[in-house]
């Protein structure tokens, strides 16, 4: 017979006495093993880490700037290694809080530019190195700045979605030496893929054809906070030499061979067609006369995409010449 005082219990169970303020707006009540550690944890999933810890302040992080913070120092100082910045003008893409320009100051860098687009960030920055004259703070979006950044080494922990427009403004840049990026680890992989394969695409070729790439560690998710879907990887990238010889109409070419990237050259042409202000009939016709017309856009090399592009141009400045003449 189980004895009763007007409450069904099991034997054993006795309840923990529970304060006022037991539940908090749906909250595990503090009683219970385990609800203070769920309460930090989406404490620091909300606003970050503890002051105490990382050095933090409590407000929220912007989904849209991509804001992810290598928590790992170790990672942060051998980025810094890498760059190898020292006597070098140095731009930092997305300082954030300043944990990767610290381990960059400490490779004696001539000058360094942080640049944030959270106001908040760059304020904090701002108050940090006040005194390093060595050191400008920029509140911009690196993508509102002039194309020449002025800088010889460019390092960053940059957001994910803005990593082929990154690239394609570092494509373009001169007087330049180096970057140190930390970007997702499948877009690495992609930017080194050799033709053939599921991976090679546009940014394969152009990627190959700017840099010379070395991918120097992985770096794990949940070495970030807040811990992203994907995992990430820091490459070194170094300006090749022979980039300004490479044609104007490389970009375009490139992008009407890759939408069609499971077709031949001759059919990606055909159906790019509108690009050129061609008829059917018409591109057909020019397509046949590229090299490579019957392979497959996946197939070819940079170095063929390349002559692609060259051979297109040379059509059109004889297009131009006829008409000129009639």
């Amino acid at each position: 017979m189980i004895p009763t005082t007007g409450t069904s219990r099991r034997p054993g169970k006795e309840r923990p006495e529970r304060g006022r303020h037991s539940y908090n707006r749906g909250r595990a009540p503090r009683g219970r093993p385990g609800a203070q550690e769920n309460r930090d944890r989406g404490h620091r999933a909300k606003y970050g880490p503890p002051h105490s810890q990382t050095g933090w302040k409590p407000h929220r992080l912007k989904r849209n700037l991509g804001q992810h913070f290598i928590t790992d120092r170790e990672v942060l100082k051998a980025e810094a290694e890498a760059l190898g910045a020292r006597g070098l003008r140095v731009l930092e893409i997305g300082a954030g809080d300043g944990r990767l320009s610290r381990e960059v100051l400490l490779t004696k860098p001539a000058h360094l530019t942080l640049v944030e687009p959270d106001g908040r960030w760059a304020a904090r920055l701002q108050s940090e190195f006040s005194k390093k004259k060595e050191v400008l703070v920029r509140a911009r979006d690196i993508m509102d700045l002039p194309l020449e950044w002025g800088a010889q080494a460019v390092i960053g922990n940059i957001p994910y979605h803005l990593t082929s427009d990154i690239l394609l403004r570092l494509g373009r840049m001169r007087d330049w030496e180096r970057a140190v990026l930390c970007i997702q680890k499948e877009v690495a992989a992609r930017l080194c893929a050799p033709p053939g394969g599921s991976d090679y695409g546009r940014m394969s070729v152009f990627a190959q054809l700017h840099f010379e790439m070395e991918t120097l560690a992985p770096v794990p998710r949940h070495l970030f906070h807040p811990v992203p879907k994907v995992d990430s990887a820091v490459v070194r990238f170094v300006p090749k030499a022979g980039r300004e010889g490479l044609p104007p109409n490389l970009d375009e070419v490139s992008g009407a061979l890759f939408s069609h990237r499971l077709a031949s050259v001759l059919n990606a042409i055909v159906h790019s067609r509108r690009l050129w202000g061609w008829e059917k009939e018409q591109a057909r016709r020019n397509a046949k006369r590229l090299p490579w017309a019957d392979r497959k856009v996946f197939t070819l090399c940079p170095d063929e995409v390349v002559g692609i592009a060259r051979a297109l141009s040379r059509m059109r400045e004889e297009e131009g010449r006829r008409t000129e003449k009639t």
